[in-house]
């Protein structure tokens, strides 16, 4: 007589066994993600590289923008300025945009493949397999070190095969460029690697990883701006105080490394005690009644993101005044020059350009609003509020009244924080109330993007979250390239195919993006109410 013997898994010998295995799913998983931040970071770097070496074809106009690069405003969104060479204007420009987006960048992506997984059930499913208890974190962060290491070394051939470097000094600055963004990186991924064990969700290891890179963020920036000495808590402070082309300090790259490997550490210890689901960080539960305002729908969208729509409003406010205190030196600068963001030259021109930048950046909130009914349709949120009686088009429409009601609150914010700036910097304050008036004028053309995106929802779902930031991002590229693209791109586009006031004047494209938008949102509930929920 025989029995048949059933053979289980082996338990895993290690905490990494497999790991390989892992990385390798982790790496086909998310190759897309990972071309595309290449793209993005290496590509910008070189295109501001190519635009700059045709605008600062004198060593005068150097002299000039980096002057203005050391006014207390510029630097402290941009940091210090480096010298007056081609790669110290490349570095002003853009090389703070590109570090910070990377480090928060690199945060989410260690949340997509870790706590994000853990929510959804893929890492128990691995788990239930001989893999080690910290195979799932250790492949997801070697893959996003590993991305950050590309990233940096394309950087470095990208800045010495444009002629960043001066003649006859080798690569060093190009090199220390590519370690300032490989430290960068290299911290959002150590930051993402300890709040995903931290928290109980990936959103609130999302918001918590995004909080400490504003943290170093603004610890860099008053130091920056006189405190000389707090710039040394901020790891982003080191990659700034590399100064490639300047002081060249490869060497501030081991203390970042350094760090980072601490955080990974602790990342890895807490993961091998703490409970499968569970976080350090547990979300703060809610009131067992609710109230009147939370048993409305649009009372649900200000509660979830209340922390998001303050934040916010201080970011736009804190942006405006920046802003506006910086445009008599710019226009100073491109006195003469031909600069194709803008679309002409003198004073209206550029606080049109300026309206603009406003404008793209007030955009973020209502598009992560709108998105959010994705995200609520994946998690079963959306199903559970049509069970309750909720009808769809209700859902849709006072979702778009609050994006839409915050969406003129930030830009009115951001027009009227730069018109008093700028007024009061150059003594003339008529502008204040006019930019905030003026502002509106991009309100339109946003309101048809999110038309687009209440479309995408109703037909394509899955395609509403990609598709939607894809377009953020390529109107963010409309602006930044400005003539460099074809004319009837940039009519069909709203922040180029809106008017540019004040130095343009009220024409009938508005009421165009207007109608679009109304098809579009028209067209999206439709499709939303003909198909099945979840989809």
């Amino acid at each position: 007589m025989t029995s048949d013997v059933i053979k289980t898994p082996a338990k895993p010998k290690n905490s990494l066994t497999a790991w390989g295995k892992y990385f390798r799913f982790t790496v086909r998983l998310n190759i897309i993600r990972y071309l595309v931040w290449i793209a993005v970071i290496v590509g910008l770097l070189a295109y501001v590289t190519v635009y700059y070496q045709s605008m600062f074809d004198t060593q005068e106009k150097l002299d000039d923008f980096i002057k203005i690069g050391s006014t207390p405003g510029m630097t402290a969104l941009v940091g210090m300025t480096n010298s007056a060479t081609l790669g110290g204007a490349v570095w002003t420009k853009i090389w703070m945009t590109l570090a910070t987006t990377l480090a928060i960048g690199m945060v989410f992506q260690v949340t997509h493949g870790a706590r994000a997984d853990e929510e959804n059930g893929r890492t128990e499913l691995f788990r239930s397999r001989p893999f080690g208890i910290h195979s799932t974190l250790a492949s997801v962060v070697a893959g996003a070190l590993l991305l950050c290491l590309v990233i940096g070394v394309l950087s470095i051939f990208a800045s010495y095969g444009l002629g960043l470097d001066p003649p006859g000094s080798g690569m060093t600055g190009s090199v220390v460029l590519g370690l300032s963004l490989i430290a960068c990186g290299w911290l959002g991924v150590g930051v993402g690697a300890l709040t995903n064990q931290l928290s109980s969700s990936a959103s609130l290891a999302n918001s918590t990883g995004s909080i400490i890179i504003a943290a170093f963020y603004v610890l860099r920036m008053i130091g920056d701006m006189g405190t000389n000495a707090v710039v040394w808590l901020s790891p982003i402070g080191w990659a700034e105080r590399m100064a490639p082309w300047a002081e060249n300090r490869g060497w501030l790259f081991i203390p970042s490394v350094a760090v980072t490997a601490i955080l990974i550490a602790a990342a890895l210890m807490i993961e091998s005690r703490r409970d499968y689901g569970s976080g350090v960080l547990e979300e703060k539960k809610g009131k067992s009644d609710a109230n009147s305002l939370m048993r409305r729908s649009w009372g649900l969208i200000l509660r979830l993101y209340k922390g998001s729509i303050i934040g916010w409003a201080v970011g736009m406010i804190f942006a405006g005044l920046l802003i506006g205190s910086i445009a008599n030196a710019m226009l100073d600068l491109m006195a003469g020059m031909k600069v194709p963001m803008m679309q002409g030259n003198g004073l209206d021109s550029l606080l049109g350009l300026l309206l603009c930048v406003v404008g793209i950046v007030a955009m973020v909130l209502p598009m992560q609003i709108m998105t959010g009914l994705r995200s609520d349709e994946a998690k079963g949120l959306t199903e559970s509020q049509l069970a309750g009686g909720m009808s769809r088009s209700r859902l849709v429409l006072e979702r778009l009244a609050v994006s839409f009601v915050l969406l003129v609150l930030l830009l009115m914010l951001g027009g009227l924080s730069m018109g008093v700036s700028y007024g009061a910097v150059a003594k003339d304050m008529t502008q204040t109330w006019k930019l905030a008036a003026d502002a509106l004028i991009y309100l339109p053309g946003i309101m048809a993007v999110m038309g687009i995106v209440v479309l995408l929802f109703g037909f394509i779902p899955r395609a509403t979250i990609p598709v939607a930031w894809f377009l953020y991002g390529a109107m963010y590229f409309d602006i930044l390239l400005g003539d460099a693209l074809p004319k009837w791109v940039t009519r069909i586009l709203p922040f180029t195919g809106t008017p540019r006031v004040p130095y343009d004047s009220f024409n009938a494209s508005v009421f165009i993006f207007a109608a679009a938008a109304v098809v579009f949102i028209v067209l999206g509930m439709f499709g939303f109410r003909k198909r099945d929920v979840p989809r």
